[in-house]
């Protein structure tokens, strides 16, 4: 495996697991680069790769984990201590044990500042867990542990330990926070870091948003910087949303944060854009707004158009090349939207059971279910730029300048949607030209 030549603290070279749900028989992921797709058919098995690596960052940070001695969590405890069902990990059909092998890259300038000395031979790391399902409890053990390339088991128990934390934890001196180092977006695009014990049809969670106001207004310059690079990912849809960017508010009345778009005429609350837009803006948030430096995001194609993928890709690569956003991203998805590497991973079944390998980026579409004749889609919409006046989902009328400073409504305003009964359309009236039509119509009755 090639050494990369990089300065990120950690960094997965590949990942290998087997007996994780329907993952029978051993699957490889890797070698990886900084946007990793994966394509398949539905219920192949791809979200269930993203969670058996969820499954091995969440071991290797848990408390019990010790290089040397097997552990035993009872199975009513582990889906508390790890957060996963004991019945959900294993094979449906044979609990075979589950093997999880990660590859890591480690910068030892990084580990020095974490107070953890290398040999210059350890720059690449391997680390196995193998997990066993008994009657009543789950049994695991860090397997192996070691330079991937030859070598021996590290010395010390206690430098061990400290290595295994350092490759699950984030930690952030200016806030002395520590967090996941990988973290798993799921469909319902919910994290640790958004609020799910209230139920809510907000597509942007209401803890988010909290959140977002906080980064905004801290005195850390890490998290302000994250803030700036939320801004600049969202600068990439400007064709849809118009000049201008994003800004946070507070409503001293409900006591609740809020996120606006700020176009300088007017201040649109999250809420009233595009269905789209928000789901945009839930997605990019939670990944600028967590502190891992890994993420797993599943279908982030969901609902969106393909020019808008596009551009969620070109956000993708601002934060993964930047200094303060998420390093590396693990994506399933059914586009060929999000092709950032040379290749994508492919993921089939073979001999009864998954099988994943890398393919040339230019076959994507035939991974994806994309036919011939839509390969002409993203380009028909390349000449054709996003609408700039549209309805959003939530019935917010969104108008070109030129329209409103023709209608006087550059500051904003009420305006209605008139049917005309001659040619069976609807016409928009401002507030004041109804109202003048209104008290010219009572001047024409009392005539």
């Amino acid at each position: 495996m090639a050494l990369r030549n990089t300065d990120e603290p950690v960094f997965l070279q590949q990942f290998e697991v087997k007996g994780y749900k329907n993952l029978a028989h051993q699957v490889t992921f890797g070698p990886l680069g900084r946007i990793n797709v994966i394509h398949g058919e539905n219920n192949v098995g791809k979200s269930n790769l993203l969670e058996a690596l969820d499954l091995f960052f969440k071991l290797l940070g848990h408390e019990k984990t010790l290089p040397k001695d097997s552990q035993r969590i009872p199975s009513g405890d582990f889906q508390n201590d790890v957060g996963y069902s004991v019945t959900d990990i294993f094979n449906f059909l044979e609990p075979l044990p589950i093997e999880l092998m990660g590859h890591f890259f480690v910068s030892p300038a990084r580990l020095r500042e974490s107070g953890i000395e290398l040999s210059l031979e350890a720059e690449q790391v391997s680390v196995g867990i193998t997990l066993k399902h008994t009657r009543d409890a789950v049994e695991y053990r860090i397997s192996r542990f070691r330079p991937t390339k030859g070598g021996k088991d590290w010395r010390g128990l206690n430098f061990a330990n400290e290595l295994l934390k350092f490759l699950a934890r984030v930690s952030m001196p200016q806030t002395r926070r520590v967090s996941d180092r990988f973290v798993l977006v799921k469909l319902h695009r919910r994290t640790r870091l958004v609020d799910t014990a209230r139920p809510t049809l907000q597509v942007v969670p209401q803890g988010l948003r909290e959140v977002l106001f906080d980064i905004r207004q801290s005195k850390a310059a890490a998290e302000a910087r994250r803030w700036d690079l939320f801004v600049q990912a969202m600068s990439r849809f400007a064709p849809i949303l118009g000049p201008g960017q994003f800004d946070t508010a507070f409503d001293r009345e409900s006591g609740h944060a809020d996120l606006v778009f700020d176009s300088g005429d007017v201040r649109v609350p999250v809420d009233l854009l595009g269905s789209g837009v928000q789901q945009i803006v839930a997605l990019l948030g939670q990944l600028l707004m967590t502190s891992a430096t890994l993420v797993g995001i599943e279908e982030p194609e969901l609902n969106l158009r393909y020019t808008l993928q596009k551009q969620l890709l070109a956000a993708f690569q601002d934060i993964v090349n930047s200094e303060y956003g998420p390093e590396q991203l693990f994506l399933t998805s059914h586009s060929p939207a999000f092709e950032a590497e040379g290749h994508f991973f492919a993921m089939e079944m073979q001999d009864g059971a998954p099988a994943l390998r890398r393919v040339p980026r230019a076959r994507a579409r035939e991974y994806t279910g994309t036919r011939d004749e839509e390969d002409l889609y993203p380009q028909m919409h390349a000449r054709q730029p996003e609408p700039t006046c549209y309805v959003s989902s939530e019935g917010l009328v969104r108008l070109p300048d030129d329209v409103r400073q023709k209608l006087h409504l550059e500051q904003g305003g009420g305006v209605s949607l008139i049917p005309n009964k001659q040619t069976g359309r609807y016409e928009l009236w401002t507030t004041d030209e109804v109202e003048d039509r209104l008290v010219g119509a009572e001047a024409d009755d009392a005539g």
